[in-house]
């Protein structure tokens, strides 16, 4: 019997808000002091951390990425819907970018190929091809890495909010296309009343 747990999506508006918020903190000078603290945990928006230093950097830019990238697939899916191109072919390419073209790598699968099933013209590629050329060398150089078995060597917060700083670009090219709903401290309540 094979192990399929159901699934279901993480709404976009969580992924954008613990990016913001996650965001501010690595800027704050608090943080840094707690970092280098011996004091733990450290409360971060997300989680309390016990361990290291390099490792909660490493940990909070792999949320980050997995964050922007998720999005990315998200917005995506409801662009298609709202322009009723969505097929069963383009939701299965959607849901897994890397399918639209064998072999290509993560920056590509996820900023070219899959918005350009949206428009040709999409693309981070063809957007800002200067930018696109620093989100290769950060998918080469931070992602592609801490994906598989590495992590920063070092406590420097320059690392992670360098890494922040360009997944914040990405976030200004989807908001291109596709209304965020989410805005910091913009918050929808919603209030249930018993005695109604």
């Amino acid at each position: 019997m094979a192990f399929e747990p159901s699934m279901g999506n993480i709404p976009l508006s969580n992924l954008r808000e613990e990016f913001h918020y996650t965001h501010e903190m690595l800027l704050s000078p608090e943080f840094e002091a707690a970092l280098k603290g011996v004091t733990r945990p450290i409360k971060t928006p997300v989680f309390d951390w016990h361990g290291g230093g390099e490792d909660l950097l490493s940990t909070l830019v792999q949320r980050a990425i997995q964050g922007v990238e998720s999005y990315t697939v998200g917005a995506s899916w409801i662009k298609l819907q709202t322009m009723s191109k969505m097929t069963p072919d383009l939701n299965a390419q959607v849901r897994n970018p890397f399918s639209i073209q064998r072999g290509a790598g993560a920056a590509a699968a996820f900023y070219h190929h899959l918005p350009s099933l949206i428009h040709p013209d999409l693309s981070i590629q063809h957007v800002d091809p200067q930018f696109w050329g620093e989100l290769r060398h950060f998918y080469r150089a931070v992602r592609n890495p801490l994906f598989h078995g590495s992590h920063f060597a070092t406590e420097e917060v320059s690392n992670a909010s360098e890494s922040f700083r360009i997944i914040g670009e990405v976030y200004l090219w989807l908001d291109q296309w596709h209304k965020p709903e989410w805005w910091p401290r913009k918050r929808t309540f919603v209030v249930l009343r018993l005695d109604a």
